[in-house]
């Protein structure tokens, strides 16, 4: 089954590119073009926005962690399986013994 944030699965960079860049340039029209997310992210980091609300916006390392938990998710759901959270294409770790986030 193909991941629904991803194509082809496992593939968060795409995910990233065009859905996120594409709710973040819509969510901040104003101070962004529509492009790729490492130049929306850049573009909303040299923006007239507040420090505060640029501070609240995830870096790539951290939004490419999230699409890969969220294909997690999706797959726990609609696949009705329970995948190893902490294989590399999921975005989790095991870091003395509690689960974290790879970024």
């Amino acid at each position: 089954m193909t991941r629904l944030l991803t194509h082809p699965p496992h593939r968060p960079d795409t995910a990233l590119d065009h859905l996120v860049a594409a709710i973040y340039h819509r969510k901040y029209h104003g101070h962004t073009s529509d492009s790729r997310l490492d130049t929306v992210l850049s573009e909303i980091k040299s923006s007239k926005l507040s420090e505060k609300t640029k501070a609240l916006i995830p870096d790539r390392a951290t939004l490419h962690c999230t699409v890969r938990n969220i294909n997690w998710l999706l797959c726990y759901w609609r696949e009705q399986q329970f995948p190893d959270p902490v294989a590399d294409q999921w975005g989790f770790v095991l870091r003395k013994g509690v689960m974290g986030f790879a970024h």
